[in-house]
């Protein structure tokens, strides 16, 4: 069917109404500035015209060109970042598997940019990826961001709740300067964890100021609040705004069999040192392989399967 000029591959996220067909960053962006929150300004590439483009079909590549140019400012530079039909969901993020090309000032430079997105959900690393999901979600489709750039003095992460234990954390990294220096660069973060308002952990010399990351803190909490869920957020700063330029549901493994002290500190009196555990492990899991053998029978249980070690502290 022949597409119609009502019809552009590219769409303003504040449009009145968005197609289906933008992905799950994107949709999640759009939430964010539907409940006031400061998002850049975002365009969107819709996936149809990466699914024309994987046909072979070439023609779709000069006219996604014509509206580059058309609907971009010039004097400004761009984020260009993935935002696929199956990415950024509570059960899987496919973080790193995408390419992210950031500064992009250029019709030609943001069009490659495009370009190398919409080949590295070809790549080996994210077919592999693909091939662990479920049959349904091995079909792809890839809607791509052009996010107007922040000038970065310090950027990071927030999630609204600690990942890794459960705990009802918020957990804030930050960098001076572009995010990239985090997420790539391999540069250690400042590291703060807040919990009920008060300092869990905090960087002893921080270069960023408290205050900023106090007010990440509090715009982590009504996020999540407002979606009724946990969050991990991307967040530029520029020296007078926080903007916020990513938003997903924090992913769990339903299956991790980790316990952290939140839950064992509920039971246990204090600390257990290696010689405690060493002797408690074989000692009491023993009795309870026992019990629960004469209560269903023979079984395949393990003792140093009934007990798992966490840090009590770092």
């Amino acid at each position: 069917m022949a597409r119609s000029e009502a019809e552009p591959y590219i769409i303003n996220l504040k449009a009145r109404s968005v197609p289906d067909t933008i992905g799950n960053k994107a949709r999640n962006l759009r939430a964010l500035m539907r409940k006031e929150v400061r998002v850049p300004q975002t365009y969107v590439i819709r996936w149809e015209a990466y699914d024309r483009y994987a046909r072979d079909d070439v023609a779709v590549v000069e006219i996604v060109q014509e509206e580059v140019k058309h609907l971009l400012e010039p004097n400004k530079s761009y984020a260009v970042r993935s935002s696929a039909s199956i990415e950024d969901t509570q059960e899987r993020s496919f973080a790193g598997q995408f390419k992210t090309v950031l500064d992009a000032r250029s019709a030609q430079s943001i069009l490659q940019a495009v370009w190398s997105i919409w080949a590295t959900a070809n790549s080996p690393g994210v077919q592999a990826y693909l091939e662990k999901l479920p049959a349904q979600d091995h079909k792809l489709h890839m809607a791509v961001i052009i996010q107007e750039m922040v000038e970065p003095l310090v950027s990071g992460v927030a999630f609204s709740r600690n990942p890794l234990t459960g705990e009802d954390q918020v957990i804030v990294e930050a960098v001076k300067g572009a995010g990239t220096a985090l997420v790539q660069d391999g540069v250690t973060p400042l590291h703060w964890i807040s919990q009920r308002g008060n300092w869990v952990t905090r960087p002893q010399e921080a270069t960023v100021d408290e205050a900023l990351i106090r007010i990440v803190v509090a715009e982590t909490q009504r996020i999540a609040g407002v979606f009724k869920v946990d969050v991990d957020l991307e967040w530029v700063y520029n020296g007078q705004d926080l903007y916020w330029v990513q938003m997903r549901k924090i992913t769990s493994d339903k299956t991790l069999t980790i316990y952290s002290n939140r839950i064992a500190k509920e039971v246990l009196p204090g600390m257990i040192k290696p010689l405690v555990w060493s002797v408690n492990v074989p000692l009491i899991n023993s009795v309870w392989v026992r019990v629960l053998t004469e209560l269903v029978g023979k079984n395949d249980l393990q003792i140093d399967d009934l007990a798992k070690s966490f840090y009590y502290r770092c």
